[in-house]
């Protein structure tokens, strides 16, 4: 953990591993959507190409025991469709999959395999209208986003709704548009759902002017009819914000990511926090990007949210070179959120930040995050290079409660080698060291400088109370 100004640097420490599809080939964009359900850890690769160019393919990863596997691989038949796995969401144990050119699918869990168990599909009068490249998924309700639909106006964009009726089967009970029905809007080109709120960004819209950007808010009524509520835009908007390129709804809060929107330090990206007031509607109570942060860093360019705990990825940070950043943000009793922790890869070392984009898109469930990096180059044994092959980097995320720097699940007591784990190689690395005093600093252990010799209390020798705590907590897995 590298902790400088304030700003709490979260790599390796971190970082519960690297996910890369076991077939995977160049152009692949492994990453350029990701999602966590029932356990498994979802990352697509919208371009890989199976046998067919740009078929796409959904990676399932699962933790069992100590490491991370891939457990299956979803495709289409080169008939229905490419550009699978273009967009994911999940609720309730299901997931949901967008597809450039094609019906998205809802994917369940049956009898131990993730599997197709419906075709989102709708009466489409627009034609091209990119049906299928955002999508959005809570409980039994569904949302397919067709930004360059152009029945309300040019490109003005639409959402689908579906509803799951009692028998199972997903119907389209509704078509959402924008009733001003601003020309080429793009509504759509991000949407967002929970419980009876929707949220679809419109970031070509111009409010002030060109892709200065907007939001529109849907809810549901106790008829079950949706309905427009309010348009939302940037107090401070202006031309090429993109206000709108990313959206996100927990209940009474709704998050606007403007991924070039200009902030006091310049146009680093910023994220607009809008809460639901009785007789007020939405009403906008905070502006925030990070403190690391610098011009064209695209902060908002992705937004997750799980309970008091939201990932924001900033696709073109410049942070450490890193290629991208997620930050961590934690939500106070104000309902505004505050500043936690940055997010960084390991080095990529032969890539520039323009070329990975970590941080395109995130995924938060519990203390797990997935953040992806679909441009990512993979160089195999023999320095085979496969270009844009991409990858997906799980995190344990959580607050900071005693304010030390570094995130509570970062913490694991009695973990010698920070993997997240205490098994037998900690007590080795511990026992091999035991009696040691004046324990030196492993400068490749960045968590605790001391912890990877087995000094697990930090008092600088390692004795019988740092066994203590090891046996205390033999076996946990974190988080």
């Amino acid at each position: 953990m590298l902790v400088s100004s304030g700003i709490a640097l979260c790599r390796e420490p971190c970082l519960l591993t690297t996910l890369r599809g076991s077939d995977l080939d160049a152009d692949a964009w492994m990453g350029i959507a990701v999602a966590i359900a029932d356990g498994s850890v979802f990352a697509s690769a919208s371009h890989h190409s199976h046998s067919r160019r740009y078929g796409g393919s959904v990676y399932l990863f699962i933790r069992s025991a100590e490491a991370w596997a891939q457990e299956d691989e979803l495709y289409l038949p080169a008939s229905e469709g490419y550009g699978f796995g273009n967009a994911l969401s999940s609720s309730s144990g299901r997931v949901l999959v967008g597809i450039v050119w094609g019906w998205p699918r809802i994917v369940e869990r049956i009898g131990g395999r993730w599997q197709s168990v419906a075709e989102l599909r709708a009466e489409r009068p627009g034609g091209l209208d990119r049906y299928g490249y955002t999508v959005a998924l809570c409980g039994d309700t569904a949302l397919v986003g067709a930004y360059d639909d152009s029945q309300a106006g040019p490109r003005s964009g639409a959402v689908y709704v579906f509803e799951r009726d009692p028998n199972g089967a997903w119907v389209n009970t509704d078509k959402l548009m924008p009733p001003d029905a601003p020309p080429h809007a793009l509504m759509g080109s991000s949407i967002a759902i929970d419980g009876d709120v929707i949220v679809a960004g419109a970031p070509a819209d111009e409010p002030y002017d060109l892709w200065s950007g907007s939001a529109y808010v849907f809810e549901r009524g106790s008829d079950g009819r949706w309905s427009f509520a309010q348009k939302l835009i940037a107090p401070d908007g202006h031309a090429l914000a993109v206000f709108g390129y990313a959206v996100a709804v927990a209940g009474d809060l709704v998050m606007v990511g403007a991924d070039d929107q200009r902030t006091d330090i310049d146009r680093t990206g910023a994220v607009y926090v809008f809460r639901r007031q009785p007789e007020q509607g939405w009403v906008l109570i905070q502006k925030f990007w990070p403190p690391d942060a610098s011009n064209f860093d695209a902060f908002g360019s992705s937004i997750a949210i799980d309970g008091d705990l939201a990932v924001i990825g900033a696709r073109r940070s410049h942070v450490r070179d890193a290629g991208g950043a997620a930050y961590v943000y934690q939500r106070q009793a104000d309902d505004t959120w505050s500043y936690v922790a940055t997010l960084l890869p390991p080095r990529f070392g032969y890539q520039t930040s323009a070329q990975v984009e970590f941080g395109k898109a995130v995924a938060i469930r519990g203390h797990l995050a997935v953040v992806g990096a679909p441009f990512e180059d993979i160089r195999l044994p023999g320095r085979r290079l496969l270009v844009d092959a991409g990858a997906a980097y799980v995190f344990a995320v959580s607050g900071d409660a005693d304010g030390d720097g570094i995130m509570d699940a970062c913490e694991c007591p009695g973990d010698v080698d920070q993997d997240f784990s205490v098994t037998i190689a900690d007590l080795q690395t511990l026992l091999a060291n035991f009696g040691t005093t004046d324990v030196p600093a492993d400068p490749g252990c960045d968590l605790w400088p001391t912890r990877c010799a087995g000094d697990l209390d930090a008092d600088g020798d390692v004795d019988l109370a740092d066994l203590s705590i090891l046996l205390e907590h033999w076996g946990q897995v974190c988080p």
